[in-house]
């Protein structure tokens, strides 16, 4: 994903996936059956913030990542979502 705040960005994900409240079911499913210790956490590349969909598109282009169910940078249009998730 892009981030404005890497650290912040990071943080929240964990502290959701560490409580057991991360919005994507697979990676808390992951973290779940693996732990947090299984997951590595990586800046891929460092840009201006005017980039940062841009870049992230290429990324998700490139390596296909399993986590992401997003495939569009920035939007989440086409994926359903659950009644749960909706109320959250």
């Amino acid at each position: 994903g892009s981030a404005k705040n890497i650290k912040v960005r990071w943080g929240r994900h964990k502290q959701d996936l560490i409580n057991n409240k991360h919005h994507s079911v697979l990676l808390q499913r992951h973290v779940n059956k693996y732990g947090i210790d299984d997951l590595q956490f990586s800046i891929l590349e460092n840009c201006n913030t005017d980039n940062l969909l841009i870049r992230e598109q290429y990324y998700i282009d490139l390596l296909k990542p399993n986590f992401n169910i997003c495939k569009i940078a920035g939007s989440c249009l086409g994926i359903t979502k659950s009644e749960e998730f909706k109320k959250k």
